[in-house]
């Protein structure tokens, strides 16, 4: 995930679990935060929730661990409820819109893995 961003031409700050991003989110200002899903909604979800709190301006982007739009759904349904709107990806689709210059986050944007 940090390639792909860092190539795209974002600077990334990169962490490995809910507790460090929202530590991270409470002393630097993130315009954005990359969530990669492990299936365990509920630390995901409280994980969004508490960003949310400390900065209701960050923009969220799900990655899903599955490509199986089934499974993608499961992992993130809680979230997307609560956060209409908030983009749920895979790797391979974040890449293209990265790729394609489309992804409407600014560049510069940090990321929490």
């Amino acid at each position: 995930m940090k390639e792909h961003l860092l190539h795209a031409g974002y600077r990334v700050t990169a962490v490995h679990e809910g507790a460090a991003a929202l530590e991270r989110a409470k002393h630097e200002l993130l315009n954005a935060a990359v969530l990669v899903s492990t299936g365990a909604a509920m630390d995901l979800t409280e994980t969004v929730l508490n960003l949310k709190d400390i900065n209701p301006g960050v923009e969220i982007i799900i990655i899903a661990d599955s490509d199986s739009a089934a499974e993608k759904v499961t992992q993130t349904a809680a979230i997307v409820r609560a956060f209409p709107g908030t983009p749920v990806l895979t790797i391979g689709e974040l890449d293209r819109h990265l790729a394609a210059g489309s992804w409407k986050a600014k560049p510069a944007a940090k990321s929490s893995e």
